[in-house]
């Protein structure tokens, strides 16, 4: 992602895709405008680079400077570039307090490496997709057993600790804790939220799969008990699509038994009366209304309301929007060593591996791009 932002950033670059060839992504790519002959034959385990430039020599110029920055050696940590890890065991050797590895790696080799992970005694945030169900169901099976947060397969977005990981907006430290099956309606409450002038204190994405039937919803019931013990949380936000009967059920019972009021956001699903301390809806709206009114503030209507303007495109161009270069929304993706909590005296510290494709996989680059 920051190599796209900053191919986006030159003359003559409209917007740039730097991504793994999933299917999805392909789709995507070709649906923005990308030739389909540009991606043909490639894998998940390949890399696309696709800028889209005004004229031929914006396009090269992109290109040569995606080249660039694949190849050169990222910063590292006041560690010689020669020295970066290139395995989960090295890394560890490096950062021995670590207790959170984030896996990036395409799907074929996510499972393996969280899995090493867990049994080592990390956290894993896993952003990469394609990773079977099966697999899914026993690394949470794991991580269950050994009092872990499996955040993913398929998981966008965390703050843990005051830390964006994945895609995560610039929000304040505040009183709400969320755990969700869903990046984006996690974002969007944690963006109402601040709009509203409160914050959040801990943000755990567990993957679009966690509240499946046979996942059962296993790490938004670990999260909520890790928020209901967290003395920075005095409310829950809890955010899914409609599940299963008997995971909403398991998911709203384990609620009730948490000493915090607690939100429940089944996108879409009927509306539902309060259960106790357990306030139920089917809006990201509605969720975020609900938590500040626990917390004694109004939701005004232009704390969820977007700018005017956001979104519009130029004339002759479909509405788009980047996360890497939109000016209201700002991601971060940097790995990094050693964390603080904002706002929090007791300085709780968390220290983050990044597993990523170039550590465990060998992957190729399809270099692609089209001009208007």
């Amino acid at each position: 992602m920051s190599i796209a932002a900053a191919l986006e950033s030159m003359p003559g670059v409209e917007r740039a895709a730097v991504v793994m060839a999933t299917a999805a992504n392909v789709e995507l790519l070709v649906d923005l405008g990308l030739p389909p002959s540009a991606v043909e034959g490639v894998t998940p385990s390949d890399l696309v680079v696709a800028p889209a430039a005004t004229d031929a020599a914006s396009l090269d110029a992109a290109l040569q400077r995606a080249q660039a920055l694949l190849e050169g050696e990222p910063v590292t940590q006041g560690r010689p570039a020669d020295s970066r890890p290139r395995s989960l065991i090295g890394a560890l050797r490096l950062a021995p307090a670590a207790n959170l590895a984030v896996i990036s790696t395409p799907g074929p080799f996510a499972a393996a490496e969280a899995l090493k992970a867990l049994k080592r005694g990390l956290h894993v945030f896993c952003f990469s997709d394609n990773v079977s169900l099966g697999d899914e169901v026993r690394l949470k099976r794991v991580a269950e057993q050994r009092g872990l947060l499996c955040m993913g397969p398929d998981c966008g977005t965390s703050i843990i600790d005051g830390v964006p990981i994945g895609f995560a907006n610039a929000t304040r430290p505040g009183r709400v804790g969320l755990v969700s099956a869903s990046g984006t309606g996690l974002q969007e409450v944690i963006c109402i939220l601040d709009r509203a002038g409160e914050g959040v204190s801990q943000a755990i994405g567990v993957g679009s799969r966690d509240l499946h039937q046979e996942v059962g919803g296993a790490m938004m019931r670990a999260g909520l008990q890790l928020l209901g013990d967290d003395p920075a949380t005095e409310v829950i936000v809890l955010i899914s699509k409609p599940p299963a009967d008997s995971v909403a059920a398991a998911i709203v019972g384990a609620a009730q038994a948490v000493a915090k009021p607690v939100v429940v956001c089944f996108l879409g699903a009927e509306p539902a009366p309060t259960a106790g301390t357990v306030r139920l809806t089917a809006s990201l709206a509605e969720a975020a209304q609900q938590a500040l009114h626990v917390l004694g503030r109004a939701l005004a209507q232009e704390d969820f309301t977007p700018p005017d303007g956001w979104g519009a495109a130029p004339a002759g161009r479909r509405p788009e929007r980047s996360l890497a270069s939109s000016p209201a929304v700002r991601s971060s993706t940097r790995p990094s060593a050693c964390f603080a909590r904002q706002g929090s005296s007791s300085r709780a510290r968390m220290a983050q591996i990044t597993i990523s494709s170039s550590t465990s996989a060998t992957i190729s680059t399809r270099w692609a791009g089209r001009t208007r």
